[in-house]
């Protein structure tokens, strides 16, 4: 739900990023679902400032990523891909930095707080891998989203998809649109069914269910037109506890 959560993810965020293949297999959607608290003004602002600039941030993401389809990576904001218009923020925290300035702000703006652990472990063995992709890529990193999106495709060693030693997740500000995110996904795929594996609570797999129920409606009657066999989604799930 908030933003701290997401630091329990940390050590599995910076494996993705520095792993060769990982990076264009592992298709990251992070999402903050918690409302802002009532009557904060600098919440307010924050928000708002957010909104305003996302609506920059995604007319430029877009207008490249339609020249360069096949690029993919942990650094890219797949609800605006799947046609959705929430809210982004890149963070920078959600992964360890070979900079111990950035290190250590970190540290001093999490001291006291339960995600300090999550912030200064697997450091050492991050900084190893990083280094071995540095000697892999001499060429070092570039800057910018656009840039980085530009080289390569998935599946190629030029591809990726560093920005700078720190590197920044999106995430994306509220639930995710289920129904228009599957549906982009099946679209995308169009020759394949698509599974969707859930581990949550109830809610979510209703949400899912009713979301896989419409993609399925829209695929038949596509095919029916089409005269082809119809894609279907289907839904599988599990608890634990």
């Amino acid at each position: 739900r908030s933003a701290d959560e997401l630091l329990f993810g940390r050590a599995y965020f910076s494996t993705i990023v520095t792993h060769r293949h990982l990076r264009s297999r592992v298709f990251l959607h992070l999402h903050l679902t918690a409302s802002p608290p009532d009557g904060s003004a600098p919440a307010y602002i924050f928000r708002e400032a957010i909104k305003r600039q996302s609506k920059i941030d995604q007319k430029a993401f877009m207008d490249t990523y339609k020249l360069h389809k096949s690029s993919h990576g942990p650094q890219i904001p797949w609800a605006w891909v799947n046609g959705s218009t929430q809210d982004v923020l890149w963070l920078s925290s959600l992964l360890p930095s070979l900079d111990e300035r950035v290190e250590e702000q970190a540290r001093v703006t999490h001291q006291g707080h339960w995600s300090r652990g999550f912030l200064t472990s697997n450091l050492a063995d991050y900084e190893e891998r990083m280094q071995a992709v540095l000697t892999d890529y001499p060429a070092g990193f570039e800057t910018g989203v656009s840039r980085s999106i530009s080289q390569g495709s998935s599946g190629s060693q030029d591809s990726i998809l560093l920005n700078d030693p720190t590197w920044m997740l999106p995430v994306v500000f509220g639930r995710p649109d289920f129904a228009k995110e599957i549906r982009a996904i099946g679209n995308n795929r169009p020759r394949q069914n698509v599974h969707i594996y859930i581990c949550g609570n109830d809610l979510i797999v209703n949400s899912l269910k009713d979301a896989c129920a419409v993609c399925n409606m829209h695929a038949a009657a596509d095919a029916k037109k089409k005269r082809m066999t119809p894609q279907k989604f289907f839904i599988h799930y599990e608890r634990f506890g």
